[in-house]
């Protein structure tokens, strides 16, 4: 989060609302490669070497991941460079709803957990990232770019 913030303060790469969520995938795609190298080191540490566990543990998340953090940060990056791009206190609010979304999907994502929950929570995350990259798409060719 710490990469969007830096992003997102410095003024040139605030005026696409598309630019933002492909920033935000990054992070969090970023993010979710060091989560999975951890899943996978102690999945080897506990299975006593067995690297078969790694394996089966990184291609389980490598499957999941675009579903995961990634589609979570680029819909929070969504409500965030929708603020940037024209401020008002109904983008904020939009902001913080779209925050509280991602947060739940990643609470559901973890206390639940099981396939029919991923499969869920997974096309919902997507499905959401989809619809920011489109309305994106609409909203970037209407605002004048300004450097």
């Amino acid at each position: 989060m710490p990469a969007v913030l830096v992003l997102f303060f410095g003024h040139r790469y605030r005026h696409s609302i598309g630019g933002g969520i492909v920033i935000g995938v990054a992070v969090g795609t970023g993010f979710a490669v060091l989560e999975t190298m951890g899943y996978a080191f102690v999945a080897l540490l506990q299975s006593g070497g067995n690297v078969g566990a790694a394996e089966q543990t990184l291609f389980i998340r490598g499957l999941l991941s675009p579903a995961g953090h990634a589609a979570w940060t680029g819909i929070t990056c969504w409500g965030l460079w929708r603020f940037a791009v024209a401020p008002s206190g109904k983008r904020f609010l939009g902001f913080l709803g779209m925050y509280a979304v991602a947060v739940a999907l990643h609470t559901t994502w973890d206390g639940i957990g099981g396939r029919v929950t991923y499969a869920i929570v997974g096309a919902i995350s997507i499905g959401l990232l989809l619809i920011g990259l489109r309305r994106a798409q609409r909203d970037d060719a209407r605002v004048p770019v300004v450097s």
